[in-house]
């Protein structure tokens, strides 16, 4: 599955009512990357390298880093340990991801060495690649919601027609949080064009664990705080996360481009036309079409 590269990002850090890093980057990476592109270590308590703790979750990452290949995309596990001091996790991968790139990235992301890097001694943690998710905790963490900490993430070209431009991106990420909600995958993408000659492709996805309302509120509030008016932005955290590109960044053959804007003059704003598709959770599609407001 081709992805755009990157030139090498610049950065900003800045601190709001809740802790959010905001980094002025590119959002496309590129697929081979190593390193994740979300990581949440609240170091809220540690463990120790000879702990019960340890050893449990040394046993639940070899579970989830030795997964076999998936049969289709949209890939969830959980597992957990038992006994004192138990270890709970789980590992899912992005909608489209084909299932053999699903494997290498949960390979890799529940990795002893790359979660000990990654987030040293923390006993709670969720590290999110552009191809999959690991969570991990002390505690029971299947169907809780977690999006207190979140990172914004644009591209510093902006765009000239931001008002209809932020209009059509509103309709789109209203119109795929609704699917993923509905859908049992937790994900959807969407295509809308938002000019004659220039769509907006959107990607949003829940983890699988989340029920309906709370995978709909979690989306919703992460929209709230996605960068608008750039070529491309995204909105992550341990539970969801939500992005957007005027170039196509996700499997194009799982969602039929939309018709494009009509050729005669108008009154008025001319229609804009758009596509969305929700994946169930076994891989296959389902579409549907609706043209947008006039």
């Amino acid at each position: 599955m081709p992805r755009p590269s990157s030139p090498r990002p610049s950065r900003m850090l800045a601190m709001l009512p809740v802790v959010v890093a905001l980094l002025q980057t590119l959002l496309l990476l590129p697929s081979h990357a190593q390193n994740p592109n979300f990581v949440w270590c609240p170091h809220t308590s540690n463990y120790t390298t000879t702990s019960q703790f340890k050893r449990n979750l040394d046993r639940l990452l070899a579970n989830l880093s030795t997964l076999p290949t998936p049969d289709s995309p949209g890939h969830f596990h959980s597992f957990s340990t038992d006994g004192p001091d138990a270890a709970y996790g789980f590992v899912q991968c992005r909608g489209d991801v084909l299932p053999a790139d699903c494997a290498t990235c949960l390979r890799r992301a529940a990795s002893v060495p790359a979660v000990v890097s990654h987030c040293p001694l923390g006993r709670v943690a969720a590290i999110r690649y552009e191809d999959c998710l690991l969570r991990y905790s002390d505690e029971p963490l299947l169907g809780v919601l977690n999006h207190g900490y979140f990172l914004m993430v644009w591209n510093t070209q902006n765009i000239t027609d931001r008002i209809p431009f932020n209009q059509r991106l509103t309709e789109l990420v209203t119109e795929i949080t609704t699917a993923a909600a509905a859908g049992s995958s937790r994900f959807a993408v969407g295509v809308k064009n938002f000019s004659e000659f220039r769509n907006i492709y959107g990607l949003v996805e829940c983890t699988m664990d989340l029920s309906t309302r709370s995978c709909e509120q979690c989306l919703r509030d992460l929209t709230n705080h996605l960068p608008r008016g750039q070529v491309a932005g995204s909105t992550l955290s341990a539970s969801c996360f939500l992005k957007y590109d005027t170039s196509p960044f996700f499997a194009l053959s799982i969602v039929p481009p939309p018709p494009p804007p009509p050729l005669q003059p108008v009154l008025g704003p001319p229609p804009t036309s758009s596509t969305m598709v929700s994946l169930p959770a076994d891989g296959s599609g389902s579409n549907s079409r609706g043209k947008g407001p006039h």
